[in-house]
């Protein structure tokens, strides 16, 4: 656990840039899972809300993974929560560039760049909020980048979410609950699914037309504690590091 938390201490103070401000972060090794496309040895998040930096690194122990969905969300478990959360698809077919979509979450399977709302009749259009893609701004983007190394496979996404925060959903939650986009606080609830034999195409203005894949993995789950980072001065910094230090050092002499 001490291994865990000083590592999420120092992630977070590195996603905030020089810990200038509150981050919330969430680590795991080997979470809940079905590994039908890759197993998972670690997922860690990030959230800043003052500058709506998110950030999510998931690392495989083989090289199957080529793409992902994810809902997050700031305690429940996201798949029931319509017109609520944003929903981002990462789409590394060409692993060197990687191109990102995000929709506004219909609340109900990963289908959400196809219909908007489930629970009306007919096919209602899909919310699109933003993309990497075609005459699409993907200035929003910080990071999308895959990291192949010692036969593992890591999936890197950074963003300032401030369009999605910022979007005004066209299928607002029925029970008047808000819209909270990609963030969360000292709890977390997420929504991740990893692909591959992945498959996609996108319209001339970015939306996504296809995500189409041969095998399909995830991991969900809900109210998850995540560790708050708040900003300190950089002689406490310095001294978290030192503490980060003596902790290893004391478990190789022991």
């Amino acid at each position: 656990m001490k291994r865990i938390a000083i590592t999420a201490l120092l992630t977070a103070a590195a996603a905030a840039g020089q810990a200038s401000a509150t981050t919330y972060v969430y680590d795991r090794d080997n979470p809940p899972q079905n590994s039908a496309a890759g197993f998972m040895e670690n997922i860690t998040t990030t959230w800043t809300p003052s500058n709506n930096r998110l950030t999510w690194t998931v690392t495989f122990s083989d090289q199957l993974t080529n793409g992902f969905y994810l809902a997050l969300s700031p305690g429940e478990n996201p798949k029931s929560n319509s017109g609520q959360l944003g929903f981002l698809y990462f789409d590394a077919t060409d692993t060197s560039d990687v191109a990102v979509t995000a929709y506004a979450y219909r609340g109900q399977g990963l289908n959400s760049y196809l219909e908007g709302d489930v629970s009306q009749a007919g096919n209602q259009a899909p919310d699109f909020i933003a993309s990497t893609e075609g005459t699409a701004d993907g200035s929003w983007v910080i990071d999308a980048s895959v990291t192949d190394a010692g036969g593992k496979r890591t999936l890197s996404l950074t963003l300032d979410a401030t369009v999605i925060q910022n979007h005004v959903p066209l299928y607002p939650d029925p029970d008047g609950e808000p819209w909270t986009g990609v963030s969360f606080g000292e709890r977390l609830g997420y929504w991740f699914g990893s692909f591959r034999g992945l498959q996609t195409n996108y319209t001339a203005d970015g939306m996504l037309t296809e995500w189409g894949f041969s095998a399909r993995g995830w991991s969900d789950t809900a109210y998850l504690h995540t560790i708050t980072v708040v900003p300190l001065p950089p002689a406490a910094w310095a001294g978290l590091i030192g503490l980060a230090g003596a902790t290893v050092l004391r478990r190789r002499m022991g």
